[in-house]
């Protein structure tokens, strides 16, 4: 199979952060981390032009998660000195983002629901430092729900869907089964 380098200087200096390709597999979104920092900025390639935009992630910490089904939208985590890690949704066309949750612990992920209509994701609202649960919410921002525990103290890992939307892969230390 033929290759071809489809980046440059704009990588930045660390690959740090996995790379996420958009659905149609045209347009590719990375972290930069120009200082050695590990304070990464989110670009978008686009593959066939070799154009670069910028996407106007807060400061911080910025780690791309997915594209949304109809190719509109990046969910990413951010963690800064200001705030805990959070989950954060992006315009792929204009590059503005808003913060959609607001957890004192971390939350990690950010996987879209098939239809669009939901973003599911662990995170733990509990003094219980082991505890993680999964929870969705709009990505409007409204209607968190916590809609997955096993008990206090387990770990709930949502992952995915199928294609349906029918179906999703919990992975749980309460049983050590998925």
């Amino acid at each position: 199979k033929k290759s071809r380098i489809v980046s440059g200087k704009e990588q930045g200096r660390t690959t740090l952060v996995p790379p996420v390709w958009t659905r149609d597999g045209k347009t590719l979104i990375f972290g930069r981390d120009d200082n050695g920092n590990e304070q990464y900025e989110l670009l978008q390639l686009e593959l066939g032009s070799g154009s670069v935009k910028t996407i106007n992630t807060p400061e911080g910490q910025n780690w791309p998660i997915e594209v949304s089904p109809d190719d509109q939208w990046l969910t990413f985590n951010n963690v800064s000195k200001q705030s805990q890690m959070n989950l954060w949704i992006a315009s792929l066309e204009t590059g503005e983002c808003r913060q959609l949750t607001k957890f004192d612990k971390p939350v990690h992920g950010g996987w879209w629901h098939p239809s669009g209509e939901w973003i599911v994701f662990p995170a733990n609202d509990t003094d219980n430092m082991e505890n993680a649960d999964c929870y969705r919410i709009k990505p409007t921002g409204e209607g968190l729900e916590k809609f997955f525990s096993m008990h206090l103290g387990s770990q709930e890992l949502g992952f995915g869907f199928d294609e349906a939307g029918e179906k999703m892969v919990i992975a749980s230390n309460a049983s050590d089964y998925w």
